[in-house]
């Protein structure tokens, strides 16, 4: 009997340690896999650069979760995220991994210095999610097919860049969400970049407005595929309808809404503009895409200046120098929406819909000026259309600001498809010269195009045209291989010929005062030129602040 108690008192010994065994051996493994995930008390909680793995699991967290420099997660499972996102973790946090990111906070951040590569990423929650920095959704493995879920909730992009990785059309998904872009150009497009690569489809940008709850999606069918790993982005925003001018602020780049008569057309023009951006493509795609617009946009109402007849409304591209003609769309009052075919892939920029009895101003698809046999000058010019053009004027100059007459054109008068015009200047100026075309109309109003520098005397052309830094912040600087023996003129134009800025160098300071101050000029795309009567120097140049 003795020895009969002796093995039960031990078998519930070994039953006790086994349990705590077991017990310990849990804590163990839900600190190693877990580490900080699961607090359900917890306001903030904080991986402070630990490798996390979750496989199979779904994991809950109850308040904010921050990623800290070299912190990471291989996510297999489920994270319930109840708080905001913080990535600091210097990396993109969940690599390749195809885990599910579920948000089901009242109004959530996606924060941090750092983007975050999201697999699936749904919303769940009972307020807005609003981007404070770039996301990626849809995985970044070979063949990444994560999903982004809007579920009934509003995905506020604050200016900031959705990247959608998943090449599918049903990459993002939504019960009566949307996504909001809404912000102009001073804060930052709002913009979803959809990496459609080479594949077809009819992608739904998904857009709406939570202040009038209006769902304005933009909707683009690949008709015909694209070569190269390009994509589509599409940023849309609203003008304030009672400011004056109209139509403001106007994005970025956009000179104004002259028509062609010369007068302010913002009261014929939609507050509202599409910023679009077909990239990386060597081959573009061939595109169906179709807009939709807010009546309080195109009417006369809240206060607007607006006088449109939305029947007559078309849309209008602006390619970064000028508003195209012929106006192009079909409108549908009835739904709001304007469907635009075939649109040429390298079609990127901007778009808003304009009244027909009034476009937007035409200017000239091109104007150039070349020398011919080193003894003449031929200038060649392209309209898109015309409408009550009287004659062109042919002027030069031999330094970009005093110009004159050297011949005449007759126009077209009016005219809907694209003419190209000729004028041979026989008698040139030796050594550099400029040139450019009057746009006359028949009540005298006139238009002038950019400036083309020509140099007659190739054999003083110099081999060697150096300017750096390039991109540039407050200065470049400028080598040439010559020599020169009259004073240099150094001159910055903008990409329609505009002079910004000029400086006369003499020859014995030509290697020391090389330095040409840029910190007053906006930031942009220019042009730098050297020329004297003997040679003739170009570059294009970035300047960035």
């Amino acid at each position: 009997m003795y020895h009969s108690k002796h093995i039960t008192f031990t078998q519930k010994k070994h039953a006790v340690f086994n349990r705590q065994f077991t017990i310990r051996l849990l804590i163990i493994f839900i600190l190693l896999n877990l580490f900080f995930l699961i607090n359900a008390f917890s306001q903030l909680v904080t991986n402070n650069g630990a490798a996390i793995s979750i496989s199979g699991a779904v994991v809950t967290v109850k308040g904010d979760m921050q990623e800290n420099p070299g912190a990471t997660i291989a996510n297999n499972g489920t994270i319930g995220l109840h708080g905001n996102w913080i990535n600091n973790g210097k990396n993109d946090c969940f690599g390749t991994s195809q885990g599910t990111v579920i948000l089901y906070g009242t109004n959530t951040t996606l924060d941090g210095n750092w983007i975050t590569y999201f697999n699936n990423l749904i919303q769940n929650g009972t307020g807005p999610v609003t981007l404070q920095q770039d996301v990626l959704v849809g995985g970044t493995y070979a063949t990444s097919s994560g999903v982004l879920n809007l579920g009934n909730q509003v995905l506020d992009l604050n200016s900031h860049n959705l990247i959608i990785n998943n090449p599918s059309p049903t990459a993002i998904a939504m019960g009566n969400g949307f996504i909001e872009s809404e912000r102009g150009p001073a804060p930052g497009y709002g913009t979803i970049e959809w990496k459609v690569g080479g594949s077809m489809g009819s992608y739904v940008f998904p857009f709406g407005n939570s202040s009038s709850s209006d769902y304005l999606p933009v909707a683009i069918k690949v008709i015909a595929a694209g070569v190269g790993a390009g994509s589509l982005t599409v940023a849309t925003y609203p003008t304030d309808v009672t400011a004056t001018p109209n139509n403001r602020a106007l994005p970025t780049g956009v000179g104004g809404l002259t028509n062609q008569l010369g007068f302010d057309n913002s009261p014929n023009v939609i507050d509202r503009y599409w910023i679009t951006d077909f990239k990386n493509y060597t081959t573009p795609p061939a595109l169906n895409m179709t807009m939709t617009y807010r009546d309080s946009e195109w009417d006369g109402t809240n206060g607007s200046t607006n006088t449109i007849v939305e029947s007559s409304l078309l849309a209008q591209h602006w390619d970064g120098a000028t508003w195209v003609l012929p106006q192009v769309g079909n409108i549908n009052t009835a739904n709001n929406t304007m469907d635009l075919l075939n649109v040429d892939g390298f079609q990127s920029g901007i778009w808003t819909f304009a009244g027909n009895y009034s476009p937007l101003p035409v200017e000239l698809l091109s104007f150039t000026a070349h020398a011919v046999n080193n003894n003449s000058v031929s200038c060649n010019w392209s309209t898109a259309s015309e409408k009550n053009n009287n004659y062109f004027e042919v002027e030069r100059s031999r330094d970009a600001t005093h110009f004159e007459k050297i011949g005449t054109v007759d126009g077209a008068g009016n005219s809907s498809h694209q003419l190209n015009y000729q004028f041979t200047d026989a008698h040139p100026y030796e050594g550099v010269s400029y040139y450019r075309l009057k746009q006359v109309d028949f009540d005298g109003a006139f238009t002038y195009s950019k400036t083309e520098p020509v140099r007659i005397d190739a054999s003083h052309i110099t081999n060697t045209f150096n300017v750096y830094p390039n991109p540039a912040n407050s200065y470049v600087q400028f080598t040439a291989d010559t020599h020169p023996e009259t004073a240099i003129n150094i001159t910055l134009l903008d990409m329609n010929g505009k002079i910004i800025l000029r400086k006369l160098i003499q020859p014995e300071n030509f290697t020391s005062d090389n330095r040409v101050d840029l910190s007053t000029v906006v930031a942009g795309t220019y042009v730098l030129q050297l020329s004297n009567t003997t040679f003739f120097e170009q570059q294009r140049i970035t300047v960035v602040h």
